[in-house]
């Protein structure tokens, strides 16, 4: 009998909790873990972008007296949440179910980075 072994390249969830996660619900909240907080230099509030071309969403941390800003609610010692909804609306991000970005990273301008082409469904 030939055996065909293929290794699982999935994340072991161990490793998964030193690493930035950020999810998004069919609700349009967005929770982000402590890493990704720390990323983002544990703000009191963000604001939102969007790379249209590559349809990535961008967190950056915003002073809350900002107009545009949206409050960091919900800090425990693990996650936040962060209503997206008027932003996902306005372009259009209408995840079924909740889903979970991967290579969640902040880039040099301290942007988190969210693509949604490669966002995968969580699954319960």
């Amino acid at each position: 009998m030939m055996e065909d072994w293929q290794a699982f390249n999935g994340v072991a969830t161990r490793f998964r909790r030193t690493r930035m996660h950020v999810s998004l619900t069919a609700d349009r909240h967005f929770y982000l873990n402590k890493h990704a907080l720390e990323g983002l230099g544990n703000p009191k509030a963000v604001r939102f972008f969007f790379d249209v071309g590559r349809s990535r969403v961008g967190i950056r941390k915003e002073s809350p007296d900002v107009e545009q800003s949206v409050l960091v609610r919900g800090k425990s010692h693990s996650r936040a949440l962060v209503s997206g909804a008027q932003f996902c609306n306005y372009y259009g991000i209408k995840p079924e179910g909740p889903i979970t970005f991967q290579n969640v990273h902040v880039d040099s301008d301290g942007m988190l980075v969210l693509d949604l082409k490669t966002a995968r469904r969580i699954r319960r």
